[in-house]
């Protein structure tokens, strides 16, 4: 905890008045507990102290880590696993929807490549960034795509892609201005950016509280609501042309929560199905009670 450094200014507004908005035991691998904050001016939730660039990477160091190891171990693993096939036949659709030009595509922070893959394969032409050195070697070696270390995403040439896409993954960046600025000089003028995060505000967020999932400290930095990625795009000269859902996410998370109450077996896994399941029906009534969101947006 000694090399956690502390965030001045929030990254959405500047401000640097905060107030504390919960606390949360990384549950996957340190069992340390991390504050969350909350920005007295704009709204924005952050980790606040985290770990510095050097250290974070061990937090990832976990076969439960789903995203990096592509483990299937336990039920709630295995059932991710189903549930994944069916997210990217509905992301493939979701991209096909948003008619370009052509379909480059980058993936940014594509973990074991398996969205990207499946892109490819449907016409798409497609590059990953990977920051983690075994997953990235993992990813190419499975399917053999062009997957560049963190570093090379500032070096991508400008106005080249008609699609950015970030699975899961802005919640995790660390310099929130220089992945928005670097996206809108590499993202051709008519192109869309994705982007799918937690949300907060959820339903299974405001149940669980401490125990969300997805809060998933100290490796989520940022936890977005929609009004704070409405400001956050906003700022970076992006509109959001689309709202969508992740309507499987609140069952996942939920489960997952439930193994953070130390509630594990039958009696853990019905009580996540019971929140994922009242999560979905808030979520037709409102967006904003979903457990993740993917905005689509463009340049303005």
């Amino acid at each position: 905890m000694d090399n956690n450094i502390s965030i001045q200014n929030c990254q959405i507004c500047g401000n640097n008045q905060f107030s504390q908005h919960i606390s949360c035991i990384d549950y996957t691998v340190s069992r340390e507990t991390f504050k969350i904050v909350k920005c007295n001016s704009c709204g924005f939730v952050f980790t606040n102290p985290r770990p510095n660039e050097n250290e974070i990477g061990k937090y990832y160091s976990s076969d439960l880590y789903i995203s990096h190891s592509a483990t299937k171990k336990g039920l709630i693993n295995a059932l991710y696993h189903i549930i994944r096939k069916r997210t990217l036949k509905s992301k493939l659709n979701l991209l096909n929807s948003l008619k370009t030009p052509t379909k480059e595509l980058l993936d940014i922070g594509t973990g074991t490549a398996d969205f990207l893959n499946y892109m490819v394969q449907n016409a798409y032409s497609g590059i990953g960034i990977e920051p983690d050195n075994s997953t990235r070697e993992m990813a190419t070696k499975k399917y053999g795509l062009k997957i560049l270390e963190a570093v090379n995403f500032y070096q991508l040439q400008a106005m080249t892609y008609d699609y950015v896409t970030m699975w899961h993954v802005l919640e995790h960046v660390s310099d929130l201005e220089g992945y928005a600025t670097n996206i809108k000089r590499i993202l051709k003028d008519d192109g869309y950016l994705i982007i799918a995060v937690p949300n907060h505000e959820s339903v299974d967020g405001k149940h669980y509280k401490e125990k969300w999932a997805a809060y998933d400290v100290p490796r989520h930095l940022s936890h977005f609501s929609v009004g704070t990625m409405e400001k956050y795009l906003s700022k970076h000269g992006f509109k959001i042309v689309q709202k969508k859902p992740m309507p499987y996410d609140g069952f996942y998370v939920s489960m997952l929560s439930e193994k953070n109450s130390y509630k594990n077996g039958a009696i853990g896994i019905l009580k996540g199905f019971y929140w994922g399941l009242l999560t979905l029906f808030q979520g037709y009534i409102n967006i904003k009670n979903y457990s993740s969101i993917i905005y689509i947006a463009q340049k303005e």
